[in-house]
């Protein structure tokens, strides 16, 4: 740990002080002749020396809300990708996941020339499309129409949405590229994209089959808050294939969509070691699982925008889902005393089917009045979807008294559910300007949602092997209903750099909830003050801070809802609470960040903490056989709290850049769980920092090392519970080296450490891929690749979950090392913008 700790505040420290400015101004007149008397009639002409300044274009600017990066003074390889290009953007991040965060935001989305292409698939543009065509990468909140429009005071968005902007030279033409490859243990890859960019109308098609990963498999994670860590491992194969399409109908009309289909199996190992929390008594579970899993889905999203004139706009957009899922899994898992007796071994098989339909459609329309003091926005959403769910379980139990079997059960169930569910909502938005820098707004939204579940559960009849009666016991039938309406009203004041908006609204909520099966109705009626007060203060032209203050509250899904058991696992039966209540919620944010473009310096600082009321969660019990039993219960006294923090500096010197910088974070919760009917609470916290740096030379050399360290700890209330301390530290490593023209070496390495898995020789794991590509053809356009990928065998898929219930080490198999030798085409043409005249 303390290799690592020196390595990263040496790489900061070097990169600080090795960067300088690189604008300098240069400048020297020629030295002034004597005149003399006989000059005066005849003089002399004096040239003087060019005067050469040469100014550093800022590597970012601030424009209102925008962060705009100047592509164009980023070296690149020829053919080099948009991926390529936001790896070398300062403050951006890319995860092995693919993952894209900028200044520890997330990147949702991402537009071209501000058109959607292939919705929330981000990979479409950072993977396929060519840097060398992108003058700007702009990054702003993620905002609707309504928001932009709107002069109402509204929070900022938790997420990005990055806007690629074409050169004006380069924005028109056809412009893809296709890869096919194979390698070692049956590995290949076929994938690809081409598209066509003239106006008025784009279409993209892209297309891939593959079951080679084009990032590291595996990574080693860590997750306290109960909701998971890790990748989903397992070996995947993908067919999928897509359309994009953007054009215009005059000069009002625009539309977009795009249609997909997605098809993937994955073939998944998984080892699960669970110690389930017990006073003085805690037991350990262990499991091994092997399942196959198969999806396969057709979507549909459109989007017309009518903008009759520059004030009035209408939207519509609909989207449509098909799919059908299906399952295999086979499982084994044993469950022992803290003195290693054995409690009870399970062996299942599970097989199972689903058919899913979802649709929906939005229309909206937006009003600005002449001069631009009033706003109307309406907006009226509704969706509906279906599931038909078909599933064969097959189990048998063996419980052990002094390890001998006391008692073995066995099931044999034939499962149908169907479920059906309609949501409305309506909101109406008025905002104005009413003088004095005071702005009025009036909000009310409508939501109405319908849920009816049916599950049907059937015995096998040992005696004619086919499944009998219906089991009343197990089969449930439940109607939920709730209605919801919030009005509220914002009286805010704005300058130039101050805003300050207080809401004051009330939640009404009426639901019902209708157990066909008991013949009972249960009914839920809430009101709820629903406050919200927010600042945002411009501290300089390039710095900003907000705060916000909020309540907010959810329902209980029909799962948590229906007092019905599911056994379809025996050891770990659940069944709902048809007396939960809503969950109430306030939240509390700040986000401050300072960006100097010249210098190159950015500082940004967030963070946000929330205290429940009502939470919904877990009350598990086990009995003396070591089945557990979970329902769930309203507890209060839940709370997290996180804060984040970013230094970036990026300088150039001459051919060099670099770019360098430092983060930390502390994440604060305390969480509360029901441990055979005793509460539990957990205090946990969370603090790391991480060190990165990155040093290019033109396009020829990129290096970029970062370190990361965290230290985590979690306080259990209930005695006899052990409490859990440990920490991981992560080092990787980027490099890109082009020794001469057309040859390209390129790697990747990652060494994990994690002091709380159990196998001591799984804690820490190196990973190490590396490829060599040749480009040849007259513009580079053909490129032959040999990568190997794990180079010594060593990829793990390690993750942890620690609760105030239970903790868990999971492990699943990855793709470990093989060879894979590709074949890259870059085809098209780009140019500028005929204009006709």
């Amino acid at each position: 740990m303390k290799t690592l700790y020196t390595a990263g505040i040496a790489f900061f420290l070097a990169g600080c002080f090795v960067t300088a400015p690189c604008a300098i101004a240069q400048g020297r007149a020629a030295d002034s002749l004597p005149v003399t008397a006989s000059d005066t009639t005849h003089p002399k002409i004096i040239g003087l020396k060019a005067v050469e300044v040469t100014v550093a274009k800022p590597p970012f600017t601030l424009r209102n809300d925008t962060l705009e990066f100047d592509a164009s003074s980023i070296k690149l390889a020829a053919n080099a990708s948009v991926l390529q290009l936001l790896k070398k953007l300062p403050g951006v991040v890319i995860g092995n996941d693919g993952s894209i965060t900028v200044n520890g935001k997330s990147v949702t989305r991402i537009k071209v020339d501000g058109r959607e292409f292939f919705g929330d698939n981000k990979e479409a543009a950072t993977k396929y499309l060519p840097a060398e065509i992108i003058d700007k990468v702009e990054v702003t909140a993620t905002k609707d129409l309504a928001s932009q429009r709107s002069l109402a005071v509204k929070a900022p968005a938790e997420d990005v949405t990055v806007n690629l902007v074409l050169k004006k030279d380069k924005n028109t033409g056809i412009v893809g590229n296709i890869t096919a490859g194979a390698g070692s243990r049956d590995r290949y890859l076929a994938d690809g994209m081409i598209s066509s960019m003239r106006n008025p109308t784009r279409i993209s098609v892209m297309a891939a089959a593959k079951n080679a990963a084009d990032q590291p498999g595996g990574m080693t994670a860590v997750s306290t808050t109960g909701m998971g860590g890790g990748g989903e491992g397992g070996l995947p194969e993908y067919k999928n294939g897509s359309i994009n399409i953007n054009t215009k109908a005059g000069k009002k009309l625009t539309l977009d969509g795009n249609y997909s289909y997605n098809n993937t199996k994955n073939t998944k190992t998984a080892a699960t070691d669970r110690l389930n929390l017990l006073p003085d008594n805690s037991f350990r579970n262990q499991s091994t699982n092997n399942e196959v899993t198969r999806n396969g889905q057709h979507q549909l999203y459109t989007s017309l925008v009518y903008e009759k004139d520059s004030l009035t706009t209408w939207t519509f957009r609909t989207n449509a889902a098909i799919g059908k899922n299906s399952n295999t899994l086979q499982s084994h898992s044993l469950s022992e005393t803290p003195t290693g007796d054995l409690l009870n071994t399970l062996f299942s098989r599970n097989n199972g089917e689903a058919h899913t339909r979802n649709g929906g459609s939005e229309i909206n329309f937006n009003k600005t009045s002449r001069n631009r003091k009033l706003n109307l926005n309406t907006t009226w959403r509704f969706d509906a979807g279906s599931k038909k769910q078909t599933e064969y379980n097959n189990t048998v139990n063996n419980f052990y008294t002094n390890n001998s079997i006391s008692q073995r059960d066995s099931l044999n169930q034939y499962i149908s559910s169907r479920e059906n569910s309609f949501n409305n909502n309506f909101t109406f938005n008025l905002s104005a300007a009413i003088g004095h820098g005071f702005v009025l707004a009036l909000d009310y939204t409508l939501g109405t949602t319908y849920n009816k579940q049916l599950r049907e559960v059937f015995e096998e009849d040992p005696a004619s092997g086919k499944y009998g009666m219906r089991d009343s016991a197990l089969s449930s039938s439940n109607k939920n209903s709730s209605f919801t309406h919030t009005p509220s009203v914002q009286l805010a004041w704005k300058s130039d750099r101050l805003s300050i908006a207080l809401n004051t609204g009330m939640r009404i909520l009426q639901q019902e909830n209708r157990l066909l099966w008991l013949d009972s109705v249960i009914k839920i009626h809430q009101q709820q003050f629903a406050p919200n007060l927010q600042l945002n203060y411009s501290v300089s032209k390039y710095g900003r801070l907000f705060t916000n203050y909020s309540i907010s509250s959810s329902a209980p899904s029909a799962e948590q809802l229906s007092p019905v058991v599911d056994n379809t696992n025996p050891l770990f039966m659940k069944v709902g609470n048809p007396l939960l209540k809503g969950t109430f919620t306030q939240n509390l944010s700040l986000m401050f960040f300072v960006y100097q473009p010249v210098t190159g310096f950015s500082f940004n600082l967030s963070g946000n903490g929330s205290l429940a009321r009502n939470e919904i969660v877990a009350d598990q019990r086990y009995d003396s056989l070591g089945r557990q039993i979970s329902t769930f219960q309203n507890v209060n006294g839940t709370w997290r709290m996180m804060v984040y923090g970013n230094i970036n500096l990026q300088k150039k010197k001459n051919n060099w850049t670099f770019n360098n910088g430092i983060n930390v974070n502390i994440n604060r919760n305390r969480g509360v769980g029901l441990v055979a009917g005793e509460k539990n609470i957990s205090n946990g916290w969370t603090a790391g920092a991480g060190v990165y740096f990155s040093v290019a030379y033109k396009e020829w050399l990129t290096i970029s090392p970062a370190v990361n360290i965290d230290v985590n700890s979690t306080v259990y209330s209930l005695p006899g519970i052990d409490n859990v301390n440990y920490n991981t530290q992560r080092l990787n490593m980027q490099w890109e080296l082009i020794p001469v023209k057309r040859l390209e070496l390129s790697g990747d390495m990652a060494y994990h450490y994690n002091s709380q898995v159990t196998a001591p020789d799984q804690r820490r794991y190196f990973v190490c891929n590396s490829a060599v590509a040749y480009s040849f053809g007259r513009k580079e356009q053909m490129k032959l690749k040999c990568r190997v990928n794990d180079l010594f065998n060593n990829n793990t898929n390690i993750s942890n979950i620690i609760t105030a219930t239970y903790t868990e080490t999971k492990q699943v198999n990855a793709l470990q090392r093989y060879v894979m030798i590709s074949f890259q085409y870059f085809f098209g043409k780009m140019g500028p913008q005929k204009i006709i005249l």
